[in-house]
């Protein structure tokens, strides 16, 4: 099946395959029961170098797709339960209009996409913006062509093929953003054309933080989470949830530092407080 996937996907399958079959040698596929996979997560656990409770539900996510194929297929006799780890639940880091700022203005230190018709900065500049006011994710940015896009309208078409939930989706573009697309117009098929290897682009980034003088995890994700940040106030939480694609709700809300937006709408002012502390704090 894995050839249906996209590269991306197919490598986490490939990845996780490795590691169960590392962890318990589990032979025949209709050997797999409960106590299989109950062994591999203990066994993933004891590691010298323990992964996190969220890298290893992202493997069993896969192995229970996996799973789930070969009943299908007949090849097991019922699914397995497969049963997640508790997470821990952080509030998320995300880019915020300071962060941004720091990196839009650090966009002239960086050499690469060379050889155009307009500057550097240009490129980066018109990356950072698409990315931080759409909430596209950098594979989709990536992939869009400018035969999907129209500026005229201020229209971009996400393809299905590039999208994670395989859903295409027509989105209007907010004026600025249009502004720095006209400024890398040219003839490429692809609108952010990067004629590099795709490990370059992340390298780009990591020296773009540095020049920037800002450090968090991760690279371009974050600037989705700052457009679901950013807009959570002023946007309907259902349409806020089409924008980025999400199916489920609950994925949405993993994306909102709820502590940063308590704070922004001034919660602890506006609580309670009984007379008598009142009292006591003047």
């Amino acid at each position: 099946m894995l050839p249906t996937k996209d590269s991306g996907t197919r490598n986490i399958y490939r990845l996780a395959f490795r590691r169960f079959e590392k962890a318990v040698s589990p032979g025949y596929v209709d050997a797999i029961r409960i106590a299989t996979i109950d062994k591999y997560v203990r066994v993933r656990l004891a590691e010298k170098k323990m992964p996190s409770p969220a890298t290893i539900n992202k493997e069993l996510r896969h192995l229970k797709a996996a799973f789930k194929k070969a009943f299908s297929w007949e090849m097991l006799p019922k699914t397995p339960e497969v049963v997640m780890l508790r997470e821990l639940q952080r509030d998320p880091y995300f880019v915020d209009d300071n962060t941004f700022k720091a990196l839009y203005g650090a966009c002239d230190t960086l050499s690469r996409p060379a050889e155009r018709n307009y500057p550097v900065a240009d490129w980066w500049q018109a990356l950072l913006c698409f990315a931080y006011m759409t909430g596209w994710r950098i594979g989709e940015i990536l992939d869009l062509r400018r035969d999907d896009l129209d500026l005229e309208n201020g229209i971009a078409i996400v393809d299905a093929e590039s999208t994670k939930g395989k859903r295409e989706a027509r989105i209007e573009l907010h004026p600025v953003v249009i502004e720095h697309l006209r400024r890398i117009t040219e003839f490429t098929p692809l609108v952010f054309d990067w004629p590099h290897h795709e490990r370059t682009l992340w390298a780009d980034f990591a020296r773009l933080k540095e020049a920037a003088e800002v450090e968090f995890p991760g690279a371009f994700h974050r600037l989705r989470f700052g457009f679901a940040n950013a807009n959570v106030d002023s946007l309907d939480a259902g349409l806020l949830q089409q924008l980025m694609r999400h199916r489920d709700p609950q994925t949405m809300r993993k994306y909102i530092n709820v502590a940063q937006r308590m704070r922004r709408a001034g919660t602890a002012e506006r609580l309670h407080v009984p007379d008598v502390l009142k009292i006591t704090a003047g």
